[in-house]
């Protein structure tokens, strides 16, 4: 079904206006694109701290070997941690006004890295069509 047909039938089955049937339904997409966002933003958040715990884990092998290099990867490890539990303990609305008013504070290195991610992906696709011709 598309769109229109999700639209006729609101407005069918509930006597409403289109229009205030189309409100209802972008209220309705609205919430769901933030709920499948948000469980996304906590998959995220659990990632990076099980990154975490293996870079903590990585650093007992050089405990006696090298305790600078243990020390220094603990202290990674404990900066991930600490993102990660920032990650999931922030509203994801709050993120996007972080990422927008960095966006803004920063405009060339926003540009930079959509560049970056730009060419990386294409890479990564020109890689997964076969050989290069």
């Amino acid at each position: 079904m598309d769109s229109s047909t999700h639209v006729d039938e609101a407005v069918l089955n509930t006597h409403e206006s289109p229009s205030s049937a189309l409100d209802t339904l972008l209220g309705e997409t609205r919430d769901l694109a933030l709920n499948m966002a948000e469980r996304e933003k906590d998959a995220l958040s659990q990632a990076i701290a099980r990154r975490a715990q293996a870079l903590k884990a990585a650093s007992a092998p050089f405990r006696d070997t090298d305790p600078a290099l243990a020390d220094g990867l603990l202290e990674i490890a404990e900066e991930v941690a600490r993102r990660a539990a920032h990650l999931e303990a922030r509203p994801l609305p709050d993120l996007m006004d972080d990422a927008g008013g960095w966006i803004r504070d920063n405009p060339i290195l926003a540009l930079g890295a959509a560049a970056l991610v730009g060419v990386a992906a294409g890479r990564l696709l020109r890689a997964g069509t076969g050989p290069d011709t």
